[in-house]
C-alpha cells in the first residue's frame, strides 16, 4: 500500500504530527489488524517516534539522524530562537518497548551523534547502528542508502544482468544538497550501480530541482561561511520549500523507461512528479 497524506495549514508540529495520524487511520481503516514499521530520517523522526507510541499497531521503528528534542539541535545561545521545545522523543522513548532501530552519523555536525546515543540509551529495546565518518545527517542516510545496496549486491545482480537493453537511472537529491554534495552524493551511486552490475553499461542522470535552502547554502559558503553554520541557515528556509511545487520544475534529463533512485526530500518531489507524469 502506498499513500501520501496532506493537511492545510504552516508546516509545523502539531500539523506534521496529523499528517502522520492522517495517514496511519488510513491505513488501519483498511486493515485493522496491519503490522506497521514506522521510518523516520531528520525531522521525520519527531512524528515517527510520536506514531510509534500511539498506535498499537506499529510493530517496529526506524530513525535515521533522530533529535531527542529540539533544544538539543540548538547551541544554548541560539535556543531563544526555538520558541517551545517541540518533538520530545526523549521523553517519548522512555515508555516505547517496541523495536527500535536508531541509525546516526558519528561526526554529524546538524543533529549531533549524541542524540542517538541518548535515545538508544533511553529505549528499552533499541539498537545503535553508528555510520562512522558521517558529517551530517544526509551523508548518514546515504551512507546507510549504499551500504545496504552493497550488501544486496548479489541478490540483485543476476536480476540486473537478465535485462537485455542498458540501464537508465536517475538520481534525485536532497533538500538542502548543494551542487558539491550532489556532485559527491551522485558520484558514490553510480559506482555502486556499476559495481551491482558487474560493469554492464548504466547511464547515469541527476535530476536537479532548484530549493531555495540548496541555493542559500551554496551562496553562503562561496562567500566563505562554515558549512556547519550554513546548513543551519539554509535549513531556515525549509517550509518555503514545503510548500514550493519543485515537481514542476524538476529536470528529468532522459526519456523512456528508467529507474530512479531518491534521497531525503528528493522522494517528495518524485512522488510529485510521478503523480503528474
Amino acid at each position: 500500500m502506498t499513500l501520501y497524506s496532506t493537511v492545510n495549514g504552516k508546516p509545523i508540529e502539531s500539523s506534521i504530527n496529523a499528517v502522520a495520524n492522517k495517514m496511519m487511520e488510513t491505513i488501519l481503516s483498511e486493515n485493522p489488524n496491519m503490522n506497521i514499521i514506522v521510518i523516520g530520517m531528520s525531522v521525520g523522526c519527531g512524528p515517527a517516534v510520536k506514531v510509534a507510541c500511539t498506535y498499537p499497531n506499529v510493530h517496529s521503528l526506524i530513525t535515521f539522524s533522530g533529535w531527542t528534542n529540539i533544544y538539543d539541535v540548538f547551541p544554548s545561545y541560539l535556543r531563544w530562537l526555538v520558541p517551545e521545545n517541540i518533538w520530545d522523543s526523549l521523553s517519548l522513548s522512555e515508555g516505547l518497548t517496541k523495536p527500535w532501530l536508531i541509525i546516526h552519523g558519528d561526526s554529524d555536525t546538524t543533529i549531533s551523534y549524541k542524540c542517538g546515543v541518548n535515545l538508544h540509551r533511553s529505549a528499552q529495546n533499541s539498537i545503535l547502528f553508528t555510520v562512522p565518518g558521517s558529517n551530517d545527517n544526509d551523508a548518514a542516510v546515504m551512507a546507510c542508502g549504499l551500504q545496504i545496496l552493497r550488501l544486496h549486491c548479489q541478490t540483485l545482480r543476476p536480476t540486473v544482468q537478465a535485462l537485455t537493453e542498458e540501464i537508465s537511472v536517475v538520481f534525485c537529491h536532497g533538500y538542502n544538497n548543494t551542487n558539491r554534495d550532489v556532485e559527491i552524493q551522485g558520484s558514490n551511486i553510480r559506482d555502486t550501480l556499476i559495481n551491482i552490475c558487474n560493469n554492464r553499461r548504466v547511464k547515469f542522470h541527476v535530476a536537479t530541482w532548484p530549493g531555495l535552502s540548496s541555493r542559500s547554502r551554496e551562496t553562503l559558503e562561496t562567500a566563505g561561511i562554515s558549512p556547519n553554520i550554513s546548513v543551519l541557515i539554509g535549513g531556515s528556509s525549509y517550509p518555503t520549500d514545503n510548500s514550493y511545487p519543485h515537481h514542476r520544475l524538476l529536470d528529468i534529463p532522459v526519456s523512456g523507461k528508467f529507474c530512479i533512485v531518491a534521497h531525503s526530500r528528493g522522494c517528495h518531489i518524485i512522488v510529485e512528479w510521478l503523480k503528474m507524469n
